[in-house]
């Protein structure tokens, strides 16, 4: 599932987040998502649903850390910089042609169009 792992404590529309808490990409709109993401106090990510918690009205779902991977380690682990290059340029990203895997990943993210690879990875 994607979402969102908080790296501090917050409170956001009235709903508090701990730390290392999982925010299902359902539950922020578009705006609040950029402010978050700008403010760096969440980051995007991939999980795999352990167990659910309702922690006051929220519908944060709690994952066990065993399972924790970012969509930064997700899409290294999981791709090759050249798969990962010609789909940043099928997205219509551009990059020099010599850019390096980390770079890419990192242009990937910051463009959001991690969902484009992650996708591939549910087939």
């Amino acid at each position: 599932m994607l979402g969102y792992i908080a790296k501090t404590n917050i409170k956001h529309d009235g709903i508090s987040y701990k730390k290392d808490d999982f925010i299902s990409n359902e539950v922020l709109d578009e705006q609040s998502e950029k402010r978050l993401l700008f403010l760096n106090v969440i980051q995007k990510s991939y999980k795999e649903v352990g167990v659910v918690s309702n922690n006051e009205n929220s519908s944060t779902q709690k994952v066990s850390e065993e399972n924790e991977e970012s969509v930064e380690e997700i899409l290294d682990l999981n791709f090759e910089p050249e798969e990962l290059k010609a789909g940043a340029k099928e997205l219509g990203l551009e990059f020099a042609g010599n850019i390096s895997k980390k770079k890419i990943i990192a242009l990937i993210i910051e463009n959001d169009k991690s969902t484009y690879f992650l996708d591939q990875l549910e087939d």
